[in-house]
């Protein structure tokens, strides 16, 4: 609750400072006040995790402080706030009503994905965050309780298993991991953790199963800072509702709102920035500046893009000899060295990765020892830059560009794009069966599939045809915008896009450039005829129709969920913090960090016999030991007793339906699983199955149905059991009858530690039974060793070159009563 409370009085102080600009329009006010609610906690957010003291209470609060400090110094330098604010509703009327159609197809969200991939991993260090585990760099002290063996096999499982936690074991050498006081299991998440932080907090008001409803929230206020970007630009009513509608219904940004993925709030960032760029009001640079800066701290592809900020707010000020222009374009050279810095230090080996696969391509000479102090220079000679505008100069008129050297320069840089997307089209087609597949393999084709089929094609052509009609500089901007944030990234940074939609999101960021560019052209058609107003009405009501099958899998499919919310909360009820985990090594990535987190056991893979570790575990322990299983190794009654079972549903794109003009999936795999929870009793092991893949065997042979053939003179299973009275049976398949009529002393041996303590005539029969005293079984595990003669495997299986020994299925010591 104190969480809800925070946001809310966060966003109506800002509501109050946005509305005293804007009287006249309070949901405009109200849209850019939550956008900058968010942008300023995500901002706090990664400063408190560069410290390493983050909560998200203190992220919020000192959010709300800020703001609270800043009102309260604007309102002591006015006379009088107004309060009389007006929300014209039938303005938005169409936006709202685009909105309340596609909000069945965006709401609903996504299940838990797990460690292994962005998505998974974003899910997870949110979880953490909302139980308290803050810490940049996580460690597991329980471990330490551990004896040498088991700390260092439960290490290895947390190294090898849990893809997407940078381990110190892995990358410990990456300047800004903690290698002299934590672990080698230790780690930090991919991904900087402000985007987490912003889960954490939504999971904090309305539960962990909702966690991802903030991305609706960020699509609902980018869909609307669209339609105020038409709004600003003055089209007509009917542009900006086709092209909002486009951007509303594109299956990218369905699918990317309904995961656990950083573009939706991407998206909300750039249409920010172009918002305050069309505004056309005294000081709405500083407002594009913040959401810049903002990126920055956001997200790795910024540096991407820094070029492109940087130049529109020079040529800016330049232009207009403006101070508070280039006073913006100095708060983002600062912003943007700051953010890089920042997240290296938050999450170093995600962002050098990062920067590797972009950055340091482009300029092979910087690299992870150099690339912080790049960037402060640069910063600092781009503040050099502006030097010129503080001192009351800017660019001469003869060097001012006329509107026809703009045209051509518009016109040169398409073609130039347009060649260069040939190029990769016929490149990608000598490695494909089709045309087609070829320009769906493209980043290009991609955009054209996610803005609307059209609009991509109607922007190119309107700057090959009229490029002079982009005439103000909103206009010019946004042009620029798909110049650089589109052409030149599908065609130089990232050309391929081979999987529809995981790999596509990196585009969603940018469909709403694609479609503002387009509009430029648009609008000036619509006023011109009104057939082409009934033109792109069909156009739009027939993309619509095309996407429709793939927009309803989206609405009641799941995709990228390997176990549903309600599931993975029921596994974690009932274990309580004193309590110890045991998991399979395959259930790690799933149920390690979310069972730990939300009950605050200790959690350790399983990586011997249950009963074994169940004892150990038992010594450091003081509540009860469990063990999640997906049954696929066997656990006995006086191993375990169940006490939680449920199927549930696995559901993702596994690419087996896509295909055709429109490369969407048209449906989603599901199958179905199982999950047991058991409460280990740590009691002897009385039965030892041969299908359990964690026996410590030696002498056995793979598992052929449910037997073990013995491959060797004498095999051995280690066991354990209580001393006392009883029967041993070895299950068996029979010994063939020709060998045992030419072997009449075909006797097998039993062992324990090395110590004959029987022997039985196998025969045909399929059990063989030895009678062991109290005195035969030692304390602890033992070596139970089968000692028997081998016969040629020829004598069932004509041309089988193997020595065989008994086939084992299970042994059991069955207690004589």
């Amino acid at each position: 609750m104190l969480e809800l409370i925070c946001v809310l009085a966060g966003i109506v102080l800002l509501f109050l400072l946005f509305a005293q600009a804007r009287p006249d329009d309070g949901i405009r006010a109200a849209v850019l006040a939550a956008a900058a609610w968010f942008a300023l906690y995500a901002v706090v957010s990664v400063l408190l995790f560069a410290a390493d003291i983050f909560t998200i209470r203190l992220a919020a609060g000192i959010t709300d402080i800020g703001l609270a400090g800043a009102f309260t110094a604007w309102s002591w330098t006015k006379k009088k706030l107004s309060f009389r604010i007006c929300f014209p509703f039938r303005k938005y009327a169409l936006c709202f009503l685009i909105l309340a159609v596609a909000m069945p197809f965006a709401a609903g969200k996504f299940g838990y994905f797990g460690m292994g991939q962005d998505e998974g991993v974003y899910q997870t260090h949110a979880i953490q965050l909302m139980y308290g585990e803050n810490s940049r760099q996580l460690d597991f002290p329980e471990y330490t309780q551990l004896n040498m063996k088991e700390r260092e096999a439960c290490q290895d499982a947390v190294v090898s298993h849990l893809l997407g936690f940078y381990t110190v074991d892995e990358y410990g050498t990456i300047s800004g991991y903690d290698t002299e006081t934590m672990s080698r299991a230790s780690g930090i998440f991919h991904g900087i953790p402000n985007y987490a932080a912003m889960l954490a907090l939504s999971g904090r008001i309305s539960g962990i199963a909702h966690m991802m409803d903030i991305q609706t929230v960020f699509y609902i206020l980018s869909i609307l800072l669209f339609f105020m970007i038409t709004e600003n630009l003055g089209w007509k009513r009917l542009t900006g509702g086709i092209l909002t509608a486009l951007l509303a219904f594109s299956p990218l940004l369905i699918w990317v709102t309904k995961s656990a993925l950083t573009e939706g709030f991407q998206l909300m960032l750039i249409l920010a920035f172009l918002y305050f760029m069309t505004e056309n009001r005294s000081g709405s640079c500083l407002g594009a500046a913040a959401a810049v800066i903002t990126f920055s701290f956001f997200h790795v592809v910024s540096v991407v893009y820094t070029p492109f900020f940087v130049l529109i707010f020079l040529i800016i000020s330049w232009r207009r000899h403006s101070k508070c222009w280039a006073l913006a374009g100095t708060g983002v050279l600062v912003g943007i060295a700051a953010g890089i810095h920042v997240m290296t230090v938050v999450s170093p080996q995600y962002t050098y990765m990062n920067l590797g696969y972009s950055l340091y391509k482009i300029l092979p000479f910087i690299n992870n020892e150099n690339v912080i102090t790049v960037f402060w220079l640069a910063a600092i000679a781009g503040i050099l830059c502006f030097l010129p505008v503080f001192l009351g100069k800017g660019l001469p008129e003869k060097l001012v560009l006329s509107e026809k050297v703009w045209g051509w320069f518009w016109r040169l840089a398409v073609i130039g794009w347009l060649a260069a997307e040939g190029y990769l089209l016929v490149k990608q087609q000598k490695s494909t069966d089709s045309f087609l597949t070829a320009f769906q393999n493209l980043q290009a084709g991609a955009f054209v599939y996610f803005s609307g089929i059209f609009t991509l094609p109607l922007a190119v052509s309107g700057i090959l045809v009229r490029p002079q009609k982009a005439g103000t500089l909103s206009e010019k901007v946004l042009l620029a915008a798909l110049l650089y944030c589109v052409m030149f990234y599908a065609a130089f940074l990232k050309t391929e896009s081979r999987e529809y939609y995981y790999y596509t999101r990196y585009i969603a960021p940018y469909l709403g450039i694609v479609l503002l560019a387009a509009g430029i052209y648009m609008d000036r058609l619509i006023r011109k005829s009104g057939w082409w107003k009934m033109a792109f009405a069909v156009c739009t009501v027939g993309v619509m129709f095309l996407m429709a099958p793939y927009l309803k899998v989206l609405a009641i499919g799941q995709d990228d969920t390997y176990i549903d919310w309600n599931t993975l909360e029921e596994v974690a009820d009932g274990i309580e913090a004193e309590d110890a985990v045991l998991l399979e090594s395959d259930q790690m990535r799933v149920f390690f960090f979310p069972v730990r987190a939300i009950t605050g056991a200790s959690v350790y893979c399983r990586t011997e016999d249950l009963s074994v570790l169940t004892r150990n575990l038992k010594k450091v322990t003081e509540g009860d030991i469990y063990y999640i299983s997906d049954e696929k190794n066997l656990v006995e009654k006086s191993e375990g007793v169940c006490v939680f079972r449920k199927e549930y549903e696995i559901s993702q794109d596994d690419g087996s339906d896509h295909g055709g003009w429109i490369p969407l999936p048209g449906s989603f795999t599901s199958s179905q699983a199982q999950i047991s929870v058991y409460r280990c009793t740590g009691e002897s092991r009385l039965e030892y199955n041969m299908a359990d893949s964690l026996l410590a065997l030696n002498g056995f042979g793979d598992l052929e149905g449910e037997f073990r053939w013995i491959r060797a003179q004498e095999a051995s299973v280690s066991c354990r059991v209580e001393p006392g009275h009883y029967y041993l049976q070895i299950f068996c398949a029979s010994v063939p009858p020709d060998f045992v009529m030419k072997n009449p002393q075909y006797y097998v041996e039993v062992y324990i530690n090395h110590e004959l303590v029987g022997s039985a005539l196998p025969g045909t029969d399929q059990i063989l039974q030895i009678e062991l005293q109290p005195w035969q079984i030692p304390e602890g595990e033992f070596t139970l060793s089968i000692r028997s003669p081998l016969w040629p495997a020829a004598f069932i299986a004509e041309g089988d070159s193997r020595m065989l020994g008994l086939a084992v299925s299970r042994i059991i010591f069955m207690e004589k009563v």
